[in-house]
């Protein structure tokens, strides 16, 4: 029984990380569906920011969404400050008051994200839902290569490229703008075969009409949007050249934090879908589970494996087993030795990937543990940022 259960996690985790991927690209490269483009159709638009504590950046991304070279009559951007205590509201004030399409929306109390979402959206007018978080700044041409696609019926989303830049490069940084470089090249096959299940939440567009009012303070918005647009039929397509930045200046345990709140609110959004799930849900369940939920659940395979070698090596069964608990102890010596390298600001590619992987899989179980046992925080933790190069709170240019 030992040796099936090490066969069988292992095969899946094989799946997920590499074969999955490159039955993807396979399908892209030999059957992709047509992507037809119409580079003059500007429906309009409705950005939509949710913002708290965001005196940093604010600036800095509403001047990025103000020079899209988009027609301006056919834009709109929505700010909602959810209970902000710094200067957040000061900046955003100023903004609306020196551009009309910027409308500020000032709550008084912290309510959670979700909420404000759903209120925006309710004041909003566009054809065409632009979603950005407050932290990043979007390329010039944003607006335009998210609505090209929108001039054919089937098109329900989009999803644009997001991309991590740092002044001072981490182990943390370079690991994860690593699984970034693979997850965006996954995303784009998953568009050339049908549609992309993964998007970034600051950078992402969906049809008016689409849109269903978040449910629940503890769902992830971006996925509920991939869902919604997956039950609906319409394709999600990802555009590499709406590009997003953010300057990332997060730490392992920020990082750790955001990894376990998205593994929890997966799976909470995962409950209002159960039909995605299903065999007669297609294509479209099969990328559900193997770039999803297998990577959610890949701790609980990992340590199957390992308790499951354990067994088997306690009973002398076979000699191979006694070599692999030998090569399962080894790589965990060596992401324990990252992670010490990691505390003393070394970072070795070989050691700085396996301790990366073991913590983001600590906090896939540890945001599984949370939703089992319905520990979620409602607010999400706003992780520390760097500052663009934006003007200080009393030059701000408006």
């Amino acid at each position: 029984m030992a040796i099936a259960f090490i066969i069988i996690a292992s095969a899946l985790l094989l799946y997920a990380y590499i074969l999955y991927p490159l039955l993807v690209a396979a399908l892209a490269k030999l059957r992709p569906q047509t992507i037809i483009t119409d580079e003059s159709y500007t429906p309009s638009i409705s950005v939509i920011i949710s913002a708290y504590n965001e005196e940093k950046h604010l600036a800095a991304c509403l001047d990025s969404l103000l020079g899209q070279d988009y027609p301006g009559a056919s834009m709109e951007i929505l700010v909602g400050s959810d209970g902000s205590t710094d200067e957040t509201n000061t900046i955003l004030s100023k903004y609306s008051e020196a551009h009309p399409k910027i409308k500020k929306f000032l709550f008084d109390s912290r309510r959670g994200k979700m909420k404000v979402l759903n209120d925006l959206i309710g004041k909003s007018d566009g054809e065409i839902l632009f979603f950005v978080d407050a932290d990043m700044m979007l390329s010039p041409r944003s607006f335009r290569n998210h609505a090209r696609h929108y001039s054919q019926p089937d098109t329900g989303g989009v999803a644009g490229i997001y991309r991590l830049i740092s002044d001072a490069p981490s182990g943390v940084f370079v690991t994860e703008n690593d699984y970034h470089t693979f997850e965006m090249r996954l995303r784009k096959n998953e568009s050339l075969v049908s549609s992309t299940v993964g998007l970034s939440g600051g950078n992402y567009s969906i049809r008016r009409e689409l849109w269903h009012e978040l449910p629940s303070d503890q769902v992830h918005d971006d996925l509920y949007s991939v869902f919604i647009l997956f039950s609906s039929g319409k394709r999600l397509l990802f555009e590499p050249q709406a590009i997003s930045t953010e300057n990332f200046v997060r730490t392992l345990s920020e990082e750790f934090r955001r990894k376990a709140r998205f593994s929890s609110r997966g799976f909470e959004t995962l409950r209002y879908f159960p039909h995605l799930l299903s065999p007669t849900a297609g294509f479209h369940a099969l990328m559900i589970w193997s770039h999803k939920i297998l990577r959610w659940l890949s701790p609980v395979l990992l340590l199957l494996i390992f308790i499951s070698t354990l067994v088997a090596s306690f009973y002398h069964l076979w000699g191979y087993i006694q070599t692999l608990l030998i090569i399962e102890l080894s790589l965990i010596g060596i992401a324990l030795i990252g992670g010490l390298l990691y505390s003393i600001k070394i970072s070795v590619p070989v050691f700085r990937h396996l301790f990366w992987f073991s913590a983001m899989n600590v906090a896939f179980i540890t945001g599984t543990f949370r939703y089992l046992f319905r520990l979620d925080k409602k607010h999400w933790v706003v992780a520390q940022r760097s500052v663009y190069s934006v003007p200080s709170k009393k030059e701000v240019r408006v």
